[in-house]
């Protein structure tokens, strides 16, 4: 496995956007999919499994939709449970090969339009502003964060828009 995607939507059935995205690159073999509300219902993350996924792979991607700024609450779980299950005692990470110099980005949908997110828009932050806490994390694991990749204004995508964040979305996987 190269590219490995933790997935964190809470109702990706009901999901244009996600879903399609997900759909797009099922059939690829070099990319493995970890659904968090499909796997941990309970939020009860399984460290130990989510670990090796973790070494396994090559470059690491979280993909959710915008919510309140941040990513649904599974996430946050998922990283305090797997940072502190790699972090020694007093901190240091002791699962490097988990994380040591790993390409990362974040996949993220957003319902607002693109010029809701700079900083004379509606929002005053660009997407990368608002994911400052997943680029810290990455970089205190000595990951190798690359800026994010945003399908925006989903409530809306025409049939050619969203043929368009596809093919961004593969072209997002591919270059990281």
């Amino acid at each position: 496995m190269k590219t490995l995607i933790i997935l964190a939507h809470p109702n990706l059935e009901n999901s244009n956007v996600n879903k399609a995205l997900i759909k797009s690159i099922e059939n690829d073999t070099d990319i493995a999919v970890r659904n968090l509300y499909k796997l941990y219902p309970d939020f009860k993350i399984d460290t130990t499994k989510e670990l090796e996924f973790l070494k396994s792979c090559d470059k690491l991607i979280y993909q959710f939709p915008l919510y309140n700024y941040s990513s649904p609450s599974i996430l946050k779980e998922y990283q305090d449970a797997i940072f502190v299950a790699a972090s020694n005692p007093d901190g240091t990470v002791r699962v490097t090969e988990a994380f040591e110099n790993k390409p990362f980005r974040i996949i993220v949908t957003a319902g607002g339009p693109r010029d809701a997110y700079t900083s004379d828009g509606r929002y005053k932050k660009n997407i990368d502003d608002i994911f400052l806490p997943f680029y810290l994390g990455a970089g205190y694991v000595n990951m190798n964060y690359k800026n994010a990749f945003c399908v925006y204004g989903t409530h809306h995508l025409s049939e050619e828009d969203m043929k368009n964040a596809i093919q961004g979305y593969k072209k997002a996987i591919s270059e990281l």
